[in-house]
């Protein structure tokens, strides 16, 4: 645990804390000019000699110098340097002279080491650091009263050092306790935040690596986070995309409010959608959400597949069948026409034939009178052609009776075929 802590206790750890070291350094900036100029309005009203000259000089001196050290951080933006081992060295000095130019043991001032001892939760906050800290502001005090016995004669009293000794040892046991538990916490913070940028490094990675658009937003429908693949989709950079609200990218056509919130309140939805590019193009896209949370906070996945080419495939398959359909119910009604005709041809073809064959085999019969051998002849050429002609129209109704098992066809009912003795209607 130690050792943990002694390589954690680096400026880099620290650096959350800068922002407010600086503020209290910038404070202390300011303290520090008004001691100054007070002792100075105090060295000009001095009129009976009762400061010691020498002592405020050193004071000043100190202050001053202290001063301008910080103007010199500020002004080159080291500002780390705050939490490092010299500016603790500057506190003391600027302290300890403080201290022995306003009474030694008994100044009032002698609670600012215990200030430095509690500023070590904030700016360095380890306890074998503080540990050195105190031994610091140990040697420190016993210079000031040193410094006041040799320049003023001031003798040292035993009761108030033993005081500020007693109270230095005390504070230092409490602020130990409190530096290591709340140098744990930040440590523990500390490795929290890079749990969790690593975290966020491997879902970009992820993120970056899926084939399709993937989009996530918060609660409030902001959106935190894309993948590349979602900048290519929307034509836009990610910095455009993120917070921006999601749903600006989808076409409203009055049920999208209705869609979202069963979504929030489901925490997943899936189905189909258009995507409104900036330009002003439209995408149909199917669009899978799903809820989770992360810091306490809730966020939503969309991963969004582009289905534009199948629609329009869909939509040309669907016109393609309609004008099959039509096309069906033209070669019907054709079908029908043609049928009608065949009906019809048939119908007209043999009622007259079937007259011609009928009187031709009365005459052969020689039922209407003797034949001689050249008419007989006549006669019988006549039949044959006539039974060829019926004979034809049987072969095309056969063809039409084939045909008719796919789509059958009723032709119209024909006149009956007479016998070879049967007389014509």
């Amino acid at each position: 645990m130690n050792q943990n802590l002694d390589e954690a206790a680096t400026p880099d750890a620290a650096l959350p804390r800068l922002a407010r070291v600086v503020q209290i350094e910038n404070r202390l900036l300011l303290i520090r000019y008004a001691l100054v100029g007070v002792y100075i309005i105090l060295n000009r009203f001095d009129l009976e000699g009762a400061l010691n000259r020498n002592a405020l000089l050193l004071f000043i001196a100190t202050l001053v110098a202290h001063n301008i050290l910080v103007h010199a951080i500020s002004a080159s933006g080291r500002v780390a340097w705050y939490l490092g081992n010299g500016n603790t060295l500057a506190h003391l000095a600027s302290t300890t002279a403080v201290v022995a130019l306003t009474g030694g043991e008994s100044s009032p001032f002698c609670l600012l080491y215990f200030l430095i001892l509690l500023a070590q939760v904030l700016y360095a906050p380890h306890f074998r650091r503080t540990y050195t800290v105190l031994l610091l502001c140990a040697v420190a005090f016993s210079a000031a009263v040193i410094v006041r016995y040799f320049t003023i004669g001031a003798v040292p009293q035993l009761l108030p050092l033993c005081i500020v000794y007693l109270a230095l040892s005390l504070c230092y046991q409490l602020i130990q306790s409190l530096a290591n538990l709340l140098y744990t916490i930040e440590l523990g913070l500390q490795n929290r935040a890079q749990e969790l940028a690593s975290s966020k490094a491997t879902l970009r990675t992820i993120l970056d690596a899926a084939d399709g658009p993937i989009i996530v937003y918060d609660d409030n429908e902001f959106i935190t986070e894309v993948n590349i693949r979602a900048c290519e989709f929307l034509q836009c950079p990610r910095e455009s995309l993120l917070g921006t609200r999601f749903r600006q990218y989808l076409f409203d056509d009055g049920t999208l409010p209705h869609k979202l919130a069963t979504l929030k309140s489901r925490g997943e939805y899936q189905g189909e959608a258009i995507a409104v590019l900036p330009e002003g193009d439209e995408l149909n896209v199917t669009v899978s959400v799903r809820s989770y949370i992360r810091e306490g906070r809730r966020f939503f996945v969309a991963l969004l597949h582009d289905i534009t080419e199948q629609k329009h495939l869909q939509e040309a398959t669907r016109t393609a069948n309609l004008e099959l359909e039509k096309i069906n119910r033209e070669l019907q009604q054709v079908d029908t026409l043609r049928n009608e005709f065949y009906a019809t041809v048939s119908q007209r073809l043999r009622s007259p034939l079937s007259a011609i064959l009928g009187y031709t085999d009365l005459l052969l019969n020689e039922e209407l009178g003797e034949l001689n051998s050249g008419q007989r002849k006549a006669l019988q050429t006549c039949r044959r052609s006539v039974a060829r002609v019926f004979g034809l129209v049987d072969e095309v109704f056969e063809a039409r009776s084939a045909s008719s098992d796919r789509d059958p066809v009723h032709p119209a009912p024909v006149a009956a075929r007479p016998g070879r003795h049967q007389p014509p209607p």
